[in-house]
């Protein structure tokens, strides 16, 4: 069966998670637990010209600094969360939001004071990839079934591709009560942690979705098979979020994890994907 890959309404298909006016995300962790932990972990909405909104999730990793996807933030310069309002987005230049496999998929937002409930770091520990196959790692999102609680589950990450992290595959023969967890339509920019640290981002996944008109009470129908993360280790991200100005200074947002995570993963210690190994994948859009 040839795999599409589709930025709107997805079937069966692997899927950009966020969701603009047309895709109104209800981010959930498929077959996860509602959790009280991670309170640096929050539900971060966009609002977009046509008056429709994104609902994703973000991980505060500074006082006013916060983590997430870049297609969470691309369509739009204003990102809220509780009553505030971002007054700075980075993201990388190379991202194209086109690309639901974006391996650069992965935004900084400031706000204008210090807003955050607790603050995550960014792991300063290299991973080795076959490491992560040993040991489950974490992935938290909000939404369905019921939009706004935290959801929160583990799964092994068991290959990489383009550059990106994908988690063990649920069979499609199995029963969906006997799949592990994967993340759902709106965790997109949601923390993946090992050792309660910040290794990745989720970004997307192989998913079928259900066939109800309002994607908000999609609930008892979806189904998620593989989970997709952006690798915050991986060289060109490591050097997005490291870059330095002409006096050799940190440049863009800050955030008190940066200088321990920088000096750690140096260029000779950061991953390296070479594009040749890449195959490519068709997009389509409906």
């Amino acid at each position: 069966m040839k795999q599409n890959v589709l930025v709107l309404n997805c079937l069966l298909v692997f899927a950009s998670i966020a969701c603009d006016a047309n895709r109104n995300s209800s981010p959930s962790v498929y077959n996860g637990t509602v959790t009280e932990q991670y309170p640096a972990v929050v539900n971060i909405k966009q609002i977009v010209s046509s008056g429709g909104s994104y609902s994703c999730t973000g991980t505060f990793i500074g006082p006013r600094t916060l983590i997430t996807a870049a297609h969470c933030v691309e369509k739009s310069n204003t990102v809220h969360w509780n009553n505030e309002v971002a007054n700075k987005i980075e993201y990388p230049a190379s991202y194209n939001y086109n690309d639901p496999f974006s391996r650069d998929d992965l935004a900084l937002v400031e706000f204008d004071s210090d807003i955050a409930p607790a603050i995550m770091s960014l792991s300063q520990k290299i991973t080795i990839l076959n490491e992560l196959a040993e040991e489950p790692v974490t992935f938290v999102g909000f939404g369905r079934p019921v939009l706004g609680v935290k959801t929160v589950g583990q799964n092994k990450i068991n290959s990489d591709d383009c550059g990106m992290l994908l988690t063990a595959k649920n069979a499609e023969a199995k029963p969906k009560e006997a799949h592990s967890p994967q993340i759902l339509s709106g965790d997109s920019g949601g923390p993946l942690l090992r050792n309660d640290e910040l290794i990745g981002l989720t970004s997307a996944g192989k998913m079928k979705l259900s066939a109800s008109p309002d994607p908000m009470v999609r609930t008892q129908e979806d189904i998620s098979y593989q989970s997709i993360f952006t690798d915050l280790q991986l060289k060109e991200n490591v050097d997005f979020i490291c870059r330095r100005d002409e006096n050799g200074a940190y440049a863009g947002i800050d955030f008190p994890s940066k200088p321990a995570f920088c000096e750690k993963h140096s260029a000779a210690e950061a991953r390296v994907f070479e594009d040749a190994t890449c195959r490519k994948r068709e997009i389509t859009t409906p």
